[in-house]
């Protein structure tokens, strides 16, 4: 089958199934993991439907805020598949979905069946700490805050208590493009320097595309938090 994945996310699931060989084109935001310069990158933003057709797609995948672009492509008479699951539970159901759909219903399971191990240790270690810290993460752009849709339930796997940023928690988690140390992160905020965490030592920085988005790599955003919490309580 000849796909073209437009959201970085699912590119991401198609890799974990085992079937990235059967990708076309991705968008041009894709970075994990690593596509190669062999395979066309498209510029979701100006989409050239002809420059597509050429490629000979045989279905499009679509996600999270793509919804127009995914409507779009249905009226261009294109075969779409748009996935945007809110939750983990919901990730799970998109990656049957999309194994079921590319005939790799097993790697599919055993690919569930690892995140959830993964996750239930996360789970498990969380249980045994003594309390709960009020932890905020999110991403900070152009003064104000965003918290990625899935976020709240991984802090609450990894043993924090989710807190906004004005409550001035004990935790700050910032998600960030790339490697950026939390040190030069507040050497560029003046606002983050007065907040409770960044005093105590507890402001942390996590690259961003393990937690903004649904994909198997929530499991490592997982077990960050989680070294972030045990970090703040020892």
């Amino acid at each position: 089958m000849r796909i073209v994945s437009l959201s970085a996310p699912v590119t991401e699931i198609i890799f974990a199934l085992g079937q990235g060989r059967q990708i076309v084109a991705v968008d041009n935001l894709s970075e994990a993991p690593p596509t190669g310069p062999e395979i066309p990158r498209l510029d979701t933003g100006e989409i050239d439907f002809e420059s597509m057709k050429k490629l000979k797609p045989e279905i499009f995948f679509t996600g999270a805020g793509q919804d127009t672009l995914a409507k779009k492509l249905k009226a261009a008479g294109f075969a779409v598949v748009h996935l945007e699951p809110r939750s983990v539970n919901e990730l799970y159901r998109c990656i049957r979905e999309t194994g079921l759909l590319l005939q790799c219903q097993k790697n599919a399971e055993e690919l569930i069946i690892r995140m959830q191990r993964d996750f239930n240790e996360v789970r498990r270690k969380a249980a045994l700490i003594a309390r709960k810290p009020a932890v905020f993460c999110g991403v900070y752009s152009d003064g104000g805050w965003s918290v990625p849709v899935l976020v709240p339930e991984m802090i609450r796997l990894a043993g924090g208590k989710l807190s906004g940023i004005d409550q001035d928690p004990e935790t700050v988690v910032c998600l960030v493009k790339g490697q950026v140390s939390p040190s030069v992160y507040l050497n560029n905020n003046e606002f983050l320097k007065t907040l409770r965490a960044a005093r105590e030592n507890h402001f942390f920085t996590i690259e961003q595309g393990l937690l903004d988005a649904a994909s198997p790599r929530l499991v490592e955003g997982a077990r960050r938090l989680f070294g972030f919490v045990f970090q703040v309580l020892h």
